[in-house]
């Protein structure tokens, strides 16, 4: 995972688009919108860099202000203002406009032909690199010898600022998508200390963002930071829609949304790679230097995802093993960044407890249809009484039925308590001589020993 570093780098992005910026200073009005872009663009990749570094969660002094959030609140104004210096230029003649159309100096050209080796990744990093390459192109076109027309031309300026200014109101919408998207990090934080992570007002803010702000960045200029920014939304969206239909035991909902999420983690560590060269594919596979903060989070959060999944799951997926390979699943689950499973055994011999349980309540929770796979076109009808609270882990043996009245009584009694605090509720039964424990771990699951 070391070539992930590719994929961030901000202060490359930043260092080409500066010299960019003073290459084309020497060639035309320093005031011009490009000009004021590409400085506006090396902000933007410091702005990038905090950003993919979580820089923004990081503890604030008392009534300071976010610097990330501000550097993002800056570029927005200032690509604002850019774009509408760009609207308020007023076009000259047009036969200037007709000269520009020729082959060599199409507007389309600047947008197109440049780019075509520097598309294909998703890092904003690279489509920064990729808009100063486009611009910088586009100004060796027009102030060649063989160009019909004088490179500081007022019409060669305006057609330049014309493109940099449109680009400039694609950027305000990219840079609002992210001051929102920190918002949702903000709130997963806030969340994360709760007592049941609950992300349902993250997922419905997330999806807000990308149906408001993921079109209106489209411009083939700004691929790569489209791309980038969809995978980020992508795999946040899976991982959070995961966590909740695991929460709720559905089987393959949870299945697909951590597999499309190691899917698209796994696109976005080895896109780079593919358009490397072999000796620099190798030089970054030496690299000592680890992945920034958000990918690492995000691969901790699938991880995790990952192993709750295999114990709830667990009865499940060990039906989809022969009975001669029971220790095949044992096996998977000792890989997992948390082995819930061993967990528990050691936990069963330790204190020789006669069970340990976890029982699902399917009280309001109308998608229930059993355990694992089922057809969507089946009929099911809604478990009823003790059939509503099903066991759907236990070790070492199955839960004898006449703990289970007792258990279920205790979980009524007890509900404010278990749905309150982390404390473990205990409760001790004379007639059946048995002290039973219980915490709840998420809204629907209740764990007994």
């Amino acid at each position: 995972m070391k070539a992930d570093l590719r994929l961030f780098l901000w202060d490359k992005a930043k260092e080409v688009v500066e010299k960019e910026r003073d290459s084309q200073r020497l060639q035309q009005n320093q005031s011009s919108i490009m000009c004021s872009m590409m400085t506006a663009l090396a902000q933007m990749s410091v702005a990038d860099k905090n950003y993919i570094h979580l820089h923004f969660l990081a503890p604030k002094g008392f009534l300071r202000k976010d610097v990330v959030k501000g550097m993002y609140e800056t570029l927005r104004s200032e690509f604002e203002k850019l774009h509408e210096r760009g609207n308020a230029i007023v076009s000259t003649e047009t036969d200037q406009l007709t000269t520009l159309s020729t082959p060599n100096t199409t507007l389309a050209n600047v947008s197109n032909t440049p780019l075509g080796a520097s598309l294909n990744t998703s890092s904003s990093s690279s489509s920064i690199l990729s808009i100063a390459a486009s611009f910088s192109s586009a100004l060796i076109l027009t102030s060649s010898p063989n160009s019909q027309m004088v490179s500081n031309s007022k019409a060669t300026q305006e057609c330049l600022d014309r493109l940099a200014a449109h680009i400039c109101g694609q950027l305000v919408h990219y840079v609002r998508a992210r001051i929102e998207m920190m918002e949702i990090y903000e709130k997963i934080t806030i969340v994360s200390n709760h007592k049941f992570l609950l992300f349902d007002e993250c997922i419905n803010g997330l999806q807000e963002i990308i149906r408001v702000n993921g079109r209106h960045f489209h411009h083939p200029i700004l691929s790569a930071i489209k791309t980038g920014f969809n995978n980020e939304c992508d795999i946040l969206m899976a991982l959070l829609k995961a966590h909740t239909d695991i929460q709720n035991f559905r089987f393959l909902d949870s299945l697909f949304g951590i597999q499309e999420a190691q899917t698209k983690l796994s696109s976005w560590a080895q896109m780079s790679l593919n358009r490397e060269s072999p000796q620099r594919r190798n030089s970054i596979l030496r690299t000592t230097a680890s992945p920034p903060p958000l990918y690492q989070w995000m691969c901790r959060l699938k991880s995790s995802l990952l192993s709750k999944y295999s114990l709830y799951f667990y009865s499940t997926l060990s039906k989809q093993v022969s009975d001669n390979c029971s220790n095949d699943i044992k096996t998977v689950c000792s890989k997992q960044s948390i082995d819930y499973i061993q967990k528990v055994c050691s936990f069963q011999r330790k204190t020789e407890a006669q069970f340990v349980a976890i029982l699902f309540d399917t009280h309001g929770c109308d998608d229930y249809k059993g355990f694992g796979y089922y057809s969507p076109y089946k009929s099911f009808e809604s478990p009823k009484g003790i059939d509503s609270i099903p066991i759907i882990y236990n070790y070492p043996s199955e839960v004898p039925k006449n703990h289970l009245p007792t258990i279920i009584m205790i979980m009524n009694n007890k509900s404010k308590e278990l749905n309150s605090s982390d404390a473990v509720v205990s409760l001790f039964d004379s007639q059946l001589n048995s002290t039973y424990f219980l915490i709840r771990p998420d809204p629907r699951m209740t764990l007994i020993v």
